[in-house]
């Protein structure tokens, strides 16, 4: 079995994702961990740490010769109620290759002359309902699907406030549509 999540590239060769997405579906310790960058550079990484909170910490592992990885300019911050947040995450539906590349929405076709489609992040603008807790209520964008867990919740200067690790939705029992959702996410702070 297989989960997928976004994560969050920090300094030193660290990235930062939600628990749930290593162990949820899972039986028994995590085997192999890939990352697939937006570049669409495959690395592979280790658990470094895991919160009692819904987050981790893995290392990336370089192989011998490899390229350095970019320094990370994202540094941690605190949100406060009422403040806009941006939150966003890679859609898993598009899946992975068995080499660990993202596969694309829409494979090209030389022969007519149609593009691929390259993944790109969904981004959903809130509003901090509760900074300790660490809810948004959206205001636009996207309603989060699977994959998008342990994506990035930054505030207005760029700061990564939050890792999102769930949505609340309430639902018309009848058609079974979404009416209103809430995005959960571990509050910065609660990474240390």
């Amino acid at each position: 079995s297989s989960n997928h999540g976004t994560g969050i590239l920090l300094g030193g060769g660290q990235v930062l994702t939600a628990g749930h997405v290593l162990t949820e579906n899972v039986t028994g310790d995590v085997s192999k961990i890939l990352l697939t960058r937006s570049d669409g550079r495959v690395l592979h990484a280790e658990v470094d740490r895991q919160g009692e909170k819904d987050w981790a910490l893995l290392r990336i592992l370089l192989e011998e010769g490899a390229a350095a990885l970019p320094s990370s300019p994202i540094e941690l911050g605190s949100a406060t109620e009422g403040e806009k947040a941006i939150f966003f995450g890679y859609p898993a539906m598009v899946g992975l290759s068995e080499e660990g590349e993202v596969l694309p929405f829409r494979k090209g076709d030389a022969q007519t002359g149609s593009a691929g489609s390259a993944l790109s992040p969904m981004l959903v603008v809130g509003s901090v309902l509760n900074a300790e807790a660490m809810t948004l209520d959206p205001l636009a964008g996207f309603l989060p699907v699977g994959g998008m867990s342990g994506g990035p919740v930054l505030n207005s200067k760029g700061h990564l406030v939050g890792v999102q690790a769930s949505v609340s939705k309430t639902t018309d029992n009848q058609t079974g549509r979404t009416l209103h959702y809430r995005i959960n996410a571990v509050p910065a702070s609660a990474v240390k």
